[in-house]
């Protein structure tokens, strides 16, 4: 038997170090995001990053209206890919048009999805928003 863990494994022990991490005082969680937008948007659960899969050229928008930065689609799906966010790139078509984002929560239910049933959960048309 190997000791080595899979990708799967990683990303769904990810999600549950998430989940954890949210316990902490909002105190603590101050102090770890003091200044950063992102990381609050992402421990709140609130715009830009208030849906399981987020679309990084809108994040990148929403973070060039509301702040000082000027951050490239690319880049936001980088840092998005990084601790502590641990996303997961995604790359999804929904009729002609093709979307790239990242999941950053509930890698599992995500990770195959269907384009459009991707859309409808960033749109808020989905019955499992933050299942």
């Amino acid at each position: 038997m190997s000791d080595q863990i899979t990708v799967r494994q990683l990303l769904d022990a990810m999600d549950a170090l998430n989940a954890k991490y949210n316990t902490l005082s909002p105190e603590v969680r101050a102090q770890i995001y003091k200044g950063n937008f992102l990381l609050e948007a992402f421990d709140g659960c609130t715009e830009p990053l208030d849906r399981d899969i987020v679309i990084t050229r809108e994040v990148a928008q929403y973070l060039q209206r509301h702040t000082d930065a000027k951050p490239s689609a690319d880049s936001v799906g980088k840092r998005l890919c990084s601790l502590p966010y641990m996303g997961e790139p995604k790359q999804w078509r929904c009729g002609e048009t093709r979307y790239r984002g990242v999941i950053i929560r509930n890698h599992a239910r995500w990770r195959n999805a269907s384009g459009p049933d991707i859309m409808a959960h960033i749109a808020g048309d989905s019955d499992e928003l933050l299942s």
